[in-house]
């Protein structure tokens, strides 16, 4: 399984500088090669609730899009990607959440953010 140290924007998610190592997750049929990839978590945007921390590594399905409620790998703004909460209202505004009170929601308009998966397992970095 590839690790993803970044993703910006206009990333290929297989490009070679943003792979920097491979490693083993026992599979027990649920998922396809290329079809998940693990990101390793550098920022604090999504500490809190959900627990997951500067450190830790996150399997995620590839798709651009999520269910509400759901933690989404995202590039926002061309930046690095990061880790929120996908939030969907009744008028169909998408809006992304992070954990952390330090930073602000944003609704996604414009081309602002582009979902590059859904986290579906946690890898929590040993103490």
């Amino acid at each position: 399984m590839p690790v993803i140290g970044n993703l910006t924007i206009d990333d290929p998610i297989d490009a070679n500088e943003n792979i920097i190592e491979y490693t083993y997750i026992p599979d027990d049929g649920k998922y396809r090669e290329g079809e998940v990839f693990i990101l390793e978590v550098h920022g604090d945007s999504i500490e809190g609730r959900s627990r997951i921390c500067k450190g830790d590594r996150v399997l995620v399905q590839r798709q651009n899009d999520v269910e509400s409620g759901e933690i989404a790998v995202v590039v926002i703004n061309g930046e690095d990607a990061n880790l929120r909460c996908v939030k969907k209202t009744e008028t169909g505004d998408v809006y992304l959440y992070p954990d952390n009170a330090k930073y602000e929601p944003l609704l996604i308009k414009d081309g602002n953010a582009k979902i590059y998966g859904k986290v579906v397992q946690v890898i929590f970095e040993p103490l």
